[in-house]
């Protein structure tokens, strides 16, 4: 009996660790604690921010799959953790559920409140023009139709777009790349595991959700 009971608080306790791993965006944001601050450095595993009450340390290892995790120094974000702030110089926060924008930098413009810039321009730019081409003769893990996303649905923020593009990813991933082409309005989304040579896909998505290109690298 009591093997029985220990087996079976074994498995709530994997079924819980499941559920916690695979939690949405939304609940995220809708049940953890956050803090909001500007972002003063961007490194390779970290970003610093700084409100009213310090500096933080913050860890860009994320347990959100559609988290942002490019930001650029003057952007607001908004850190999702587990309340847990280790009292150093400066304050960490290593758990890490999720990042968002709260402002990114410069989309207002400051001289004109009444006037509001791209709201994509501080996303990592690329040109869909050169990148298409090539693959125009290449049929070799590029897919130019048979897609998922065929009807148009307004993307309105990076977490729109990586959600959007995930439906059609087939491959593993735990890390996301974001990319936009201002002049055309296409999404560039790439899917990879971190530290892994190649197992890649990149999703080309328009800015109403329509795909309209996928690679996979090889």
């Amino acid at each position: 009996m009591n093997k029985l009971i220990a087996l079976v608080l074994v498995l709530v306790c994997a079924l819980g660790l499941i559920g916690c791993n695979n939690r949405s965006m939304d609940y995220i944001v809708n049940n953890e604690p956050s803090i909001t601050g500007i972002v003063k450095e961007c490194n390779d595993h970290s970003i610093l921010i700084e409100n009213e009450t310090g500096e933080y340390l913050v860890s860009v290892d994320i347990d959100a799959r559609d988290s942002s995790t490019r930001f650029n120094v003057g952007d607001e974000v908004v850190v999702y953790y587990d309340g847990n702030v280790a009292e150093s110089y400066p304050m960490q926060i290593n758990k890490v559920y999720a990042i968002t924008w709260y402002t990114p930098a410069n989309r207002t413009e400051k001289n004109d409140p009444n006037k509001t810039a791209d709201p994509f321009a501080e996303i990592p730019e690329f040109s869909f023009a050169e990148e298409s081409k090539e693959y125009v003769n290449s049929t070799s893990g590029v897919k130019t139709s048979g897609f998922v996303n065929t009807s148009e649905t307004e993307i309105k923020s990076v977490s729109d777009a990586v959600e959007r593009a995930r439906g059609e990813c087939t491959v593993e991933w735990n890390k996301v790349d974001t990319f936009f082409d201002t002049s055309t309005g296409i999404w560039k989304i790439v899917f990879y595991t971190e530290g892994a040579a190649g197992g890649d896909q990149t999703v080309y998505m328009g800015k109403d959700g329509v795909t309209t290109l996928i690679v996979f690298g090889e």
